[in-house]
């Protein structure tokens, strides 16, 4: 997700607010698949500092990942 450092106060008392503001496609996704959003995120990771001082790229991107979550792909999907 594209939440800056700065975002963390609003992600953890509106996550609506800062989705809105950051990823409003994400807001799409959850409606469109009748998800319900938690109203708030206890853990924001922020990985600057990863990409920037160690060349780190995330795996999966959010487009991706639903893209698997749709396919009923065993990668994303939490092992029960």
């Amino acid at each position: 997700m594209p939440f800056l450092e700065k975002d963390c106060e609003l992600v953890a008392t509106d996550l609506e607010a800062a989705l809105r503001k950051r990823a409003p496609a994400v807001l799409v996704a959850f409606q469109q698949r009748g998800w319900r959003l938690p109203s708030s995120l206890g853990r924001l990771y922020v990985s600057t500092q990863a990409e920037k001082g160690l060349g780190w790229v995330p795996q999966y991107s959010f487009e991706e990942v639903l893209a698997q979550l749709d396919r009923g792909s065993l990668a994303v999907l939490p092992t029960p």
